[in-house]
């Protein structure tokens, strides 16, 4: 993630994030498509951030990427409707895992509380994205596609 107010943003930084955010993914589905190598009936799924609904200065370049992911999603879940794939992602709120307690790590601890304060219900678990994951991989979700589910604990509220 690079944090940084717009007239700071350079070439090679938006190149970078979009390839790791948007570019790779696109690349992967197009080929896993030109090989014929997607089942019927499947699901892909993608992490996202509830930063597209709720923005904050210095993260206009990673709010960027995750929107176009959103809106490729939606129009691959289009394209592949006729094959009964489903697209959907989840606009993820702050997690205490991975990236969620990198970012955190160099907040003191009034500034964590006062970030934490953000989250009607708290910061979320790994077992909150995992059951949300499992059920989109589902075939108990096998009506929804083309979606962007929100999971943030109430954060853009």
């Amino acid at each position: 993630n690079i944090i940084k107010p717009i007239k700071l943003i350079n070439q090679k930084e938006t190149q970078k994030i979009f390839n790791i955010n948007v570019i790779y993914f696109i690349n992967i589905i197009s080929k896993l498509n030109y090989g014929n190598l997607f089942l019927k009936n499947s699901s892909v799924l993608c992490v996202s951030s509830i930063i597209t609904k709720k923005h904050s200065v210095g993260m206009s370049l990673y709010s960027s990427t995750k929107a176009s992911l959103n809106d490729f999603i939606q129009s691959a879940a289009l394209e592949f409707s006729k094959d009964l794939i489903r697209f959907n992602s989840i606009n993820l709120g702050h997690i205490s895992l991975g990236m969620g307690l990198y970012s955190t790590k160099f907040l003191s601890k009034n500034e964590l509380n006062d970030f934490e304060k953000k989250y009607p219900l708290g910061f979320g678990k790994s077992k909150n994205l995992n059951d949300l994951i499992i059920f989109l991989l589902s075939d108990k979700s096998s009506w929804i596609t083309g979606v962007n589910i929100d999971l943030d604990g109430g954060y853009k509220l």
